[in-house]
């Protein structure tokens, strides 16, 4: 009994640690780097050639710090321009054909239903998200506000209106 516990206590630290690091990874764009530190841990481990004096670590090296060059230089891209992540619980909705596109209201007075109106920038199109835990649901994210909607045989449903 104590032996699982103590299982499952060191099972949660270890998931909560690698939720920390895939987190700072995804947010300092390590992806690149992580990927190239793994693959020259695994060449050692196989070949044991990437720790020596030879062609291998040289050009292990120079690629490393490309690596490293490329990465700071797309974090601190990513910094500049406010960039942020997207909610973890949202995917984006895959690109729709042009005759999709024309099917579909173009501002929040088309939807049927609408259970509130907001002010809405004429010219503004929102990014639409479905939400990845129940698929009925809509999220649009406009300049100062996020948008849920339910999908109805009718159209889509308002649900509610948070403001940035």
């Amino acid at each position: 009994m104590l032996l699982t516990w103590i299982f499952s206590i060191i099972l949660w630290a270890v998931s909560l640690a690698l939720k920390i690091i895939s987190y700072v990874i995804r947010l300092l764009h390590l992806q690149v780097i992580a990927v190239y530190v793994i693959v020259g841990v695994l060449v050692q481990l196989i070949w044991g050639t990437i720790l020596g004096n030879s062609t291998v670590t040289t050009v292990y090296s120079i690629g490393f710090v490309l690596v490293i060059i490329f990465t700071l230089l797309s974090t601190f891209r990513g910094f500049l321009s406010g960039v942020k992540l997207p909610p973890p619980n949202v995917k984006p909705i895959p690109k729709k054909t042009e005759r999709e596109r024309k099917e579909e209201p173009t501002s929040i007075e088309e939807y049927p239903n609408s259970a509130m109106q907001v002010e809405v920038k004429k010219e503004e199109k929102p990014v639409y998200y479905e939400v990845k835990q129940n698929k009925n649901y809509v999220m649009a994210e406009y300049s100062n506000r996020y948008e849920l909607y339910l999908k109805t045989e009718s159209g889509l449903t308002l649900i509610r209106t948070d403001l940035k």
